[in-house]
């Protein structure tokens, strides 16, 4: 007999948690308009933040606020590079993914980058050394 049943009521403490695993490549659609009032730095991050992996899980209708939000806290940076904003950022930044702690909160991983390159380059038969390819004469 190998013993006493797991209690059922006890909590596991080595349980692994499952992560989605977002697009290397980032979002391919399109990017969704941004919203008034932003100005130019901020309308680029805006582009910049919809291209990220962590775009792929962000709904327009969801998301799209707290993407906007973090785009109006850029422009703000430009004025004021206070630490009350730059608390701000990083907490949305945190919200949305784009950052190690958000990800992991959010049970996100990005995929390996797909280089096509490289994977035919492990297609091909392994070199070898050149001490192996060389002899000596004499």
């Amino acid at each position: 007999m190998g013993g006493p049943l797991p209690n059922p009521n006890r909590r596991r403490t080595n349980a692994t948690l499952p992560t989605t695993a977002l697009p290397a490549e980032g979002r391919q659609d399109r990017t969704p308009r941004y919203p008034p009032g932003l100005d130019a730095v901020g309308r680029t991050w805006w582009k910049w933040a919809w291209s990220t992996p962590q775009s792929t899980m962000w709904s327009e209708i969801g998301m799209a606020n707290v993407v906007a939000r973090r785009a109006a806290v850029e422009d703000r940076l430009t004025e004021d590079f206070s630490p009350a904003w730059c608390r701000i950022a990083t907490d949305l930044d945190d919200r949305l993914g784009l950052t190690p702690k958000g990800l992991a909160q959010l049970r996100w991983s990005i995929a390996p980058w797909r280089n096509e390159a490289a994977d035919a380059a492990d297609d091909m038969p392994p070199v070898t050394p050149i001490r192996d390819r060389v002899r000596v004469i004499g």
